[in-house]
Protein backbone atom coordinates (compact mmCIF):
# COMPACT_ATOMS: atom_id res chain seq x y z
CA UNK A 1 0.00 0.00 0.00
CA UNK A 2 1.36 3.43 -0.92
CA UNK A 3 2.12 6.05 1.70
CA UNK A 4 -0.76 8.22 0.45
CA UNK A 5 -3.24 5.35 0.78
CA UNK A 6 -1.92 4.51 4.25
CA UNK A 7 -2.32 8.10 5.41
CA UNK A 8 -5.84 8.26 4.05
CA UNK A 9 -6.72 4.94 5.66
CA UNK A 10 -5.46 6.12 9.03
CA UNK A 11 -7.47 9.32 8.70
CA UNK A 12 -10.64 7.47 7.74
CA UNK A 13 -10.82 9.12 4.29
CA UNK A 14 -10.87 7.33 0.96
CA UNK A 15 -8.25 8.58 -1.49
CA UNK A 16 -9.34 9.06 -5.10
CA UNK A 17 -7.80 6.30 -7.19
CA UNK A 18 -6.86 6.39 -10.86
CA UNK A 19 -9.86 5.25 -12.94
CA UNK A 20 -9.28 2.18 -15.17
CA UNK A 21 -9.67 4.12 -18.44
CA UNK A 22 -7.18 6.75 -17.33
CA UNK A 23 -4.80 4.05 -16.12
CA UNK A 24 -4.69 2.36 -19.54
CA UNK A 25 -4.56 5.71 -21.30
CA UNK A 26 -1.15 6.34 -19.70
CA UNK A 27 0.11 3.02 -21.11
CA UNK A 28 -1.25 3.77 -24.59
CA UNK A 29 0.33 7.22 -24.54
CA UNK A 30 3.69 5.69 -23.59
CA UNK A 31 3.50 3.46 -26.65
CA UNK A 32 2.56 6.35 -28.96
CA UNK A 33 5.29 8.73 -27.79
CA UNK A 34 7.90 5.97 -27.98
CA UNK A 35 7.02 5.33 -31.64
CA UNK A 36 7.03 9.06 -32.40
CA UNK A 37 10.47 9.34 -30.80
CA UNK A 38 11.80 6.57 -33.02
CA UNK A 39 10.36 8.28 -36.11
CA UNK A 40 11.85 11.65 -35.23
CA UNK A 41 14.87 11.26 -32.95
CA UNK A 42 16.27 8.07 -34.48
CA UNK A 43 15.06 8.46 -38.07
CA UNK A 44 15.50 12.22 -38.26
CA UNK A 45 16.80 12.04 -41.83
CA UNK A 46 13.87 9.94 -43.09
CA UNK A 47 10.73 11.90 -42.23
CA UNK A 48 9.84 11.95 -45.93
CA UNK A 49 9.37 8.17 -45.69
CA UNK A 50 8.27 7.42 -42.13
CA UNK A 51 6.54 10.49 -40.70
CA UNK A 52 3.30 12.38 -41.24
CA UNK A 53 5.05 15.23 -43.05
CA UNK A 54 8.54 15.93 -44.35
CA UNK A 55 10.71 17.89 -41.92
CA UNK A 56 13.60 19.29 -43.91
CA UNK A 57 15.61 20.27 -40.84
CA UNK A 58 16.94 17.19 -39.07
CA UNK A 59 17.54 19.35 -36.00
CA UNK A 60 13.82 20.16 -35.91
CA UNK A 61 12.92 16.48 -36.30
CA UNK A 62 15.30 15.48 -33.51
CA UNK A 63 13.95 18.29 -31.32
CA UNK A 64 10.42 16.94 -31.67
CA UNK A 65 11.62 13.37 -31.11
CA UNK A 66 13.45 14.42 -27.95
CA UNK A 67 10.30 16.09 -26.65
CA UNK A 68 8.24 12.95 -27.25
CA UNK A 69 10.75 10.64 -25.59
CA UNK A 70 11.20 12.93 -22.60
CA UNK A 71 7.58 12.35 -21.55
CA UNK A 72 8.13 8.61 -21.01
CA UNK A 73 9.21 8.76 -17.31
CA UNK A 74 6.24 10.95 -16.36
CA UNK A 75 3.79 8.66 -18.17
CA UNK A 76 5.40 5.55 -16.69
CA UNK A 77 5.11 6.86 -13.12
CA UNK A 78 1.51 7.93 -13.75
CA UNK A 79 0.72 4.48 -15.17
CA UNK A 80 2.09 2.78 -12.05
CA UNK A 81 0.35 5.13 -9.63
CA UNK A 82 -2.91 4.19 -7.96
CA UNK A 83 -3.52 7.59 -6.39
CA UNK A 84 -4.99 10.11 -8.82
CA UNK A 85 -3.28 13.11 -7.22
CA UNK A 86 0.09 11.48 -7.92
CA UNK A 87 -0.75 10.64 -11.55
CA UNK A 88 -2.67 13.59 -12.97
CA UNK A 89 0.41 15.74 -13.74
CA UNK A 90 0.60 13.82 -17.05
CA UNK A 91 -2.84 14.94 -18.29
CA UNK A 92 -3.37 18.68 -18.68
CA UNK A 93 -0.22 19.58 -20.61
CA UNK A 94 -0.76 16.62 -22.94
CA UNK A 95 -4.30 17.79 -23.70
CA UNK A 96 -3.13 21.30 -24.59
CA UNK A 97 -0.31 19.95 -26.75
CA UNK A 98 -2.49 17.51 -28.70
CA UNK A 99 -5.28 20.04 -29.20
CA UNK A 100 -2.92 22.70 -30.54
CA UNK A 101 -1.16 20.14 -32.73
CA UNK A 102 -4.50 19.13 -34.25
CA UNK A 103 -5.12 22.80 -35.04
CA UNK A 104 -1.69 23.11 -36.66
CA UNK A 105 -2.46 20.03 -38.74
CA UNK A 106 -5.61 21.49 -40.25
CA UNK A 107 -4.01 24.91 -40.78
CA UNK A 108 -1.14 23.30 -42.73
CA UNK A 109 -3.05 20.48 -44.40
CA UNK A 110 -1.21 20.74 -47.71
CA UNK A 111 2.14 19.97 -46.04
CA UNK A 112 1.12 16.50 -44.87
CA UNK A 113 1.61 13.14 -46.55
CA UNK A 114 -2.07 12.38 -47.15
CA UNK A 115 -1.37 12.01 -50.89
CA UNK A 116 2.22 10.75 -50.76
CA UNK A 117 3.14 8.02 -53.27
CA UNK A 118 5.00 6.28 -50.44
CA UNK A 119 2.75 3.90 -48.54
CA UNK A 120 4.78 4.31 -45.34
CA UNK A 121 4.48 8.11 -45.42
CA UNK A 122 0.77 8.02 -46.21
CA UNK A 123 0.16 5.50 -43.43
CA UNK A 124 2.14 7.66 -41.01
CA UNK A 125 -0.11 10.61 -41.84
CA UNK A 126 -3.38 8.74 -41.30
CA UNK A 127 -2.14 7.32 -38.02
CA UNK A 128 -1.09 10.85 -37.03
CA UNK A 129 -4.51 12.24 -37.96
CA UNK A 130 -6.33 9.52 -36.05
CA UNK A 131 -4.22 10.07 -32.94
CA UNK A 132 -4.51 13.84 -32.86
CA UNK A 133 -8.20 13.83 -33.73
CA UNK A 134 -9.10 11.23 -31.12
CA UNK A 135 -6.72 11.93 -28.23
CA UNK A 136 -8.10 15.37 -27.20
CA UNK A 137 -11.64 13.97 -27.16
CA UNK A 138 -10.64 10.65 -25.61
CA UNK A 139 -8.66 12.37 -22.90
CA UNK A 140 -11.65 14.55 -22.04
CA UNK A 141 -13.82 11.43 -21.78
CA UNK A 142 -11.22 9.71 -19.59
CA UNK A 143 -10.99 12.81 -17.40
CA UNK A 144 -14.78 12.98 -17.08
CA UNK A 145 -14.85 9.33 -15.98
CA UNK A 146 -12.01 10.04 -13.59
CA UNK A 147 -14.07 12.79 -11.98
CA UNK A 148 -16.76 10.21 -11.22
CA UNK A 149 -14.33 8.36 -8.97
CA UNK A 150 -15.06 8.73 -5.26
CA UNK A 151 -12.44 9.93 -2.84
CA UNK A 152 -10.29 12.90 -1.92
CA UNK A 153 -6.72 14.01 -2.49
CA UNK A 154 -4.18 13.01 0.14
CA UNK A 155 -2.68 15.82 2.16
CA UNK A 156 0.35 17.58 0.70
CA UNK A 157 3.39 16.50 2.66
CA UNK A 158 6.38 17.94 0.78
CA UNK A 159 5.66 21.39 -0.67
CA UNK A 160 8.09 22.75 -3.23
CA UNK A 161 10.65 25.20 -1.79
CA UNK A 162 9.67 28.79 -2.55
CA UNK A 163 12.80 29.43 -4.63
CA UNK A 164 12.10 26.32 -6.73
CA UNK A 165 8.51 27.42 -7.34
CA UNK A 166 9.83 30.76 -8.60
CA UNK A 167 12.35 28.98 -10.85
CA UNK A 168 9.73 26.67 -12.39
CA UNK A 169 7.17 29.46 -12.66
CA UNK A 170 9.56 31.76 -14.51
CA UNK A 171 10.41 29.02 -17.00
CA UNK A 172 6.73 28.25 -17.49
CA UNK A 173 5.94 31.88 -18.29
CA UNK A 174 8.84 32.12 -20.74
CA UNK A 175 7.77 28.94 -22.54
CA UNK A 176 4.13 29.97 -22.53
CA UNK A 177 4.95 33.32 -24.11
CA UNK A 178 7.33 31.87 -26.69
CA UNK A 179 4.98 28.99 -27.44
CA UNK A 180 2.05 31.32 -28.01
CA UNK A 181 4.16 33.49 -30.32
CA UNK A 182 5.41 30.48 -32.29
CA UNK A 183 1.91 29.12 -32.72
CA UNK A 184 -0.01 32.35 -33.35
CA UNK A 185 2.58 34.41 -35.23
CA UNK A 186 4.95 32.03 -37.03
CA UNK A 187 5.81 34.58 -39.72
CA UNK A 188 7.14 36.97 -37.09
CA UNK A 189 9.09 34.26 -35.25
CA UNK A 190 10.78 32.59 -38.23
CA UNK A 191 13.51 35.27 -38.64
CA UNK A 192 14.21 35.23 -34.90
CA UNK A 193 14.50 31.53 -34.15
CA UNK A 194 17.82 29.80 -33.49
CA UNK A 195 17.60 27.71 -36.66
CA UNK A 196 15.49 27.52 -39.80
CA UNK A 197 11.85 26.63 -39.26
CA UNK A 198 8.81 26.49 -41.51
CA UNK A 199 5.37 27.79 -40.57
CA UNK A 200 4.25 24.24 -39.75
CA UNK A 201 7.28 23.31 -37.64
CA UNK A 202 7.05 26.71 -35.96
CA UNK A 203 3.45 26.02 -34.90
CA UNK A 204 4.28 22.45 -33.86
CA UNK A 205 7.16 23.71 -31.71
CA UNK A 206 4.82 26.28 -30.23
CA UNK A 207 2.38 23.52 -29.29
CA UNK A 208 5.18 21.71 -27.46
CA UNK A 209 6.23 24.86 -25.59
CA UNK A 210 2.66 25.54 -24.47
CA UNK A 211 2.16 21.93 -23.36
CA UNK A 212 5.37 21.94 -21.31
CA UNK A 213 4.52 25.33 -19.82
CA UNK A 214 1.07 24.11 -18.77
CA UNK A 215 2.65 21.07 -17.12
CA UNK A 216 5.03 23.34 -15.19
CA UNK A 217 2.15 25.54 -14.06
CA UNK A 218 0.22 22.44 -13.05
CA UNK A 219 3.23 21.36 -10.99
CA UNK A 220 3.06 24.66 -9.11
CA UNK A 221 -0.61 24.08 -8.38
CA UNK A 222 0.06 20.55 -7.12
CA UNK A 223 2.90 21.91 -4.94
CA UNK A 224 3.93 18.52 -3.60
CA UNK A 225 7.17 16.75 -4.49
CA UNK A 226 5.49 13.37 -3.96
CA UNK A 227 3.17 14.17 -6.88
CA UNK A 228 5.93 15.32 -9.22
CA UNK A 229 8.54 12.55 -9.21
CA UNK A 230 7.97 11.46 -12.79
CA UNK A 231 7.50 15.02 -14.00
CA UNK A 232 10.89 16.07 -12.64
CA UNK A 233 12.65 13.17 -14.37
CA UNK A 234 10.84 14.09 -17.57
CA UNK A 235 11.92 17.72 -17.25
CA UNK A 236 15.57 16.79 -16.76
CA UNK A 237 15.40 14.33 -19.66
CA UNK A 238 13.84 17.02 -21.84
CA UNK A 239 16.83 19.28 -21.32
CA UNK A 240 19.34 16.45 -21.80
CA UNK A 241 17.78 15.09 -25.00
CA UNK A 242 17.35 18.55 -26.50
CA UNK A 243 21.00 19.31 -25.84
CA UNK A 244 21.89 15.99 -27.46
CA UNK A 245 19.86 16.98 -30.53
CA UNK A 246 21.73 20.29 -30.72
CA UNK A 247 25.10 18.53 -30.39
CA UNK A 248 24.11 16.13 -33.15
CA UNK A 249 23.05 18.83 -35.59
CA UNK A 250 24.91 21.89 -34.29
CA UNK A 251 25.79 23.03 -37.82
CA UNK A 252 22.13 23.86 -38.39
CA UNK A 253 22.00 26.49 -35.65
CA UNK A 254 22.34 30.08 -36.80
CA UNK A 255 25.11 30.98 -34.38
CA UNK A 256 25.08 34.63 -35.45
CA UNK A 257 21.68 35.03 -33.80
CA UNK A 258 21.51 35.72 -30.08
CA UNK A 259 18.59 33.28 -29.93
CA UNK A 260 20.99 30.36 -30.53
CA UNK A 261 22.95 31.03 -27.33
CA UNK A 262 19.79 31.88 -25.43
CA UNK A 263 18.28 28.57 -26.54
CA UNK A 264 21.29 26.61 -25.25
CA UNK A 265 21.25 28.54 -21.97
CA UNK A 266 17.55 27.84 -21.49
CA UNK A 267 18.02 24.12 -22.17
CA UNK A 268 20.78 24.01 -19.56
CA UNK A 269 18.43 25.67 -17.05
CA UNK A 270 15.71 23.11 -17.87
CA UNK A 271 18.14 20.23 -17.34
CA UNK A 272 19.39 21.71 -14.07
CA UNK A 273 15.87 22.42 -12.80
CA UNK A 274 14.69 18.91 -13.57
CA UNK A 275 17.74 17.40 -11.87
CA UNK A 276 17.20 19.55 -8.77
CA UNK A 277 13.53 18.60 -8.69
CA UNK A 278 14.41 14.93 -9.01
CA UNK A 279 16.87 15.15 -6.08
CA UNK A 280 14.28 16.95 -3.94
CA UNK A 281 11.64 14.37 -4.82
CA UNK A 282 13.99 11.49 -3.97
CA UNK A 283 14.76 13.05 -0.60
CA UNK A 284 11.05 13.41 0.04
CA UNK A 285 10.53 9.77 -0.92
CA UNK A 286 13.38 8.61 1.31
CA UNK A 287 11.92 10.56 4.23
CA UNK A 288 8.55 8.91 3.64
CA UNK A 289 10.14 5.46 3.68
CA UNK A 290 11.96 6.21 6.96
CA UNK A 291 8.81 7.46 8.66
CA UNK A 292 6.88 4.41 7.46
CA UNK A 293 9.47 2.04 8.84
Amino acid sequence: MSAALKRASSNGDAVERVAPLMHWWFLLDMFLVFIAGVQLFVLSEFTNQFFAWTIASTLTAATFGAAYWSTLPMLFVSFRERVWANARIAVLGVWFFTTLTLGATFLNWDKFHWSSPLVTAQLAFYVWLAIYALVPIGLLVAFWMQRQQPGVDPARTFPLPAWFRVLLGAQALVMLGIGAALFLAPAAMLPLWAWTLTPLTCMALGAWCVGIAVTNLHALVENDLARLRGAMVTYALLGALQLAAVARYSAQLTWSRASALLYLFFLAIVLLSGAIGFVLARRAGAFTERTRN
